[in-house]
């Protein structure tokens, strides 16, 4: 449970903001977001996740959106990789050596 292990079981991820979905998209799959509050996500740094999936507003475009998730999937995979990559790094450990080599030069400068 603490390392998110756990998602690698799920077909596919229903859910608003969580930092989670990064941890799901270790390998590619359907996603749907939910706004019910209808936020203005577009744009927002904040939602660049939601570009991962489908965003459903209104809970009566939940069903469909799930059956239809696989068959909608190849629309949203390159950017899944993509924001992946980016966040986790390649090879995958990559982004444990920027965030050390982050630190190392942060404290380089501070002397």
């Amino acid at each position: 449970m603490l390392d998110m292990t756990y998602t690698s079981q799920a077909a596919l991820y229903i859910g608003d903001v969580s930092s989670q979905i990064y941890e799901f998209m270790a390998i590619p799959r359907p996603c749907i977001f939910l706004n019910p509050q209808k936020i203005k996500w577009q744009d927002n740094p904040n939602f660049r996740h939601w570009t991962m999936g489908d965003v459903i507003e209104d809970i009566d475009a939940l069903k469909p959106a799930i059956e239809q998730a696989q068959a909608r999937h190849h629309l949203y995979r390159p950017i899944q990789e993509k924001l992946f990559q980016e966040t986790f790094g390649y090879p995958l450990l990559g982004g444990s050596r920027r965030a050390a080599e982050a630190i190392v030069d942060f404290m380089t400068k501070i002397k």
